[in-house]
């Protein structure tokens, strides 16, 4: 397949990757019909992914009964960083607490890419393999690829494109430009983003305090401009057509 998890990459084969298309999500504790709504495009393209789980969900066990899915971890130290404690007193009980709700995760990428050798340390104590808290966009041209890193032997994927910068910098969404790179191809999505179809992040932060409420937050979608939506419509139709 054209697709591939962040997991599936080996570092001793460059086929696991080289011209392979990695599709990511940081779950970012979304209510379920706008995470449901990403799996119903994911399902229907038939294409692998990787979720990057922030809370206990119904839906994590369907992401895990579907084989083309990887379910990873995005554990979130912020809190910890400004002295609230709410999961865990230092690192590694927050590292076990994102465990605890997948056991058996082998990826993850820490929420605001939070990282330093004694967390990474830590995650590969735990039977974790491989990591993606790296962001090289491909705009500044470097070439990226997979590496391990010598300390901590866990094997890193940078990414090289993501909605939030994107949005952020209210920059072109380009997908040939990315798909023009030589390096290793790996998207960072949002379901929240997605579901509105940001293109900036104006209506996001408005929509916020409505995620919960359906309707309400429907409302905030974006209908008039190219967005996030449409950038991973088409990119799956781009991987669907390779396929054929």
């Amino acid at each position: 397949m054209i697709t591939s998890k962040i997991c599936e990459i080996e570092l001793n084969n460059e086929q696991s990757w080289k011209n392979k298309i990695f599709i990511t999500f940081d779950v970012e504790w979304v209510s379920d019909f706008v995470l449901a709504h990403v799996l119903d495009l994911l399902e229907k393209a038939k294409v692998k992914a990787t979720f990057f789980a922030t809370h206990p969900t119904s839906l994590l066990e369907k992401i895990q009964a579907n084989e083309l899915f990887d379910l990873g971890l995005h554990p979130n130290f912020n809190f910890l960083l400004e002295g609230d404690f709410r999961y865990g007193k230092n690192y590694q009980e927050v590292v076990d607490y994102y465990l605890a709700i997948v056991p058996t995760a082998v990826s993850f990428r820490s929420h605001a890419l939070t990282q330093n050798t004694l967390i990474l340390n830590y995650c590969k104590q735990k039977g974790l393999s491989h990591e993606s808290n790296l962001l090289l966009p491909y705009l500044t041209g470097i070439n990226a690829t997979p590496y391990q890193c010598n300390a901590t032997k866990l094997v890193r994927a940078p990414f090289v494109w993501d909605d939030y910068t994107t949005c952020l910098n209210k920059a072109t969404f380009d997908l040939h430009a990315v798909l023009e790179t030589t390096g290793i191809k790996v998207f960072n999505f949002h379901p929240l983003h997605v579901f509105l179809n940001s293109c900036n992040l104006d209506v996001y932060e408005v929509s916020k305090q409505n995620q919960h409420d359906k309707d309400k937050l429907s409302a905030f979608t974006n209908k008039s401009s190219y967005g996030v939506y449409n950038f991973l419509a088409e990119l799956l139709a781009y991987c669907q057509e390779l396929e054929k």
